[in-house]
């Protein structure tokens, strides 16, 4: 699996990083995002000036910052990367509920996903959540997950992590579980 991983907190957030580790357990993993912190950008697209990527050190992960929004971080991911499966938006620092939604650039990253015909999931945690160390529960959780996606767990299980892990990352990395555990059972021929 293909997964591409953007934002709109930039390339150096804590919580991008925690995601595309996490993420990059079940595929292989690029990550393309805002040289800068691009909250509230909304939709916003950059068409009065060039864009330029320049690779960046996250971890052992290919990844590249760009002088734009979270809009078009996605459209040059997936330009630049052929045959992507998925886009993941976050971990946005703070929720993206209710009006906020509208202006989020988050959310707009996901939403370029779909526009463009691929998948995407825009994920968010609470606000405080700034430090590698905010992000420890969730690593907790993945070999469960883990389990869970190769069907090592019964359904009674699967369900009962499924609460948990929506009260720690959100019901949208549950739907992104779904579909990894979906795809792993076609891949299998089941």
């Amino acid at each position: 699996m293909r997964i591409l991983v953007s934002n709109d907190d930039g390339i150096y957030s804590p919580g991008i990083a925690v995601l595309a580790e996490i993420a990059s357990e079940f595929g292989s993993v690029r990550v393309v995002a805002p040289d800068v912190e691009r909250s509230s950008a909304g939709h916003s697209i950059t068409a009065s000036r060039p864009l330029s990527y320049k690779p960046t050190r996250l971890a052992e992960l290919t990844a590249y910052r760009v002088n734009g929004t979270p809009a078009d971080c996605v459209s040059l991911g997936a330009y630049h990367w052929e045959r992507v499966d998925i886009v993941l938006s976050g971990l946005n620092l703070g929720f993206n509920l209710g009006n906020s939604i509208w202006h989020s650039g988050t959310v707009a990253a996901a939403k370029q996903a779909a526009l463009l015909g691929l998948r995407g999931v825009a994920l968010s945690v609470p606000a405080g959540a700034e430090s590698a160390a905010d992000f420890e529960p969730l690593r907790g959780r993945l070999e469960v997950l883990d389990d869970a996606r190769d069907g090592l767990l019964d359904a009674e299980e699967f369900r009962a992590e499924k609460l948990v892990a929506r009260h720690l990352i959100g019901c949208a990395f549950i739907k992104f579980l779904d579909a990894c555990r979906c795809n792993h059972i076609a891949n299998a021929g089941v």
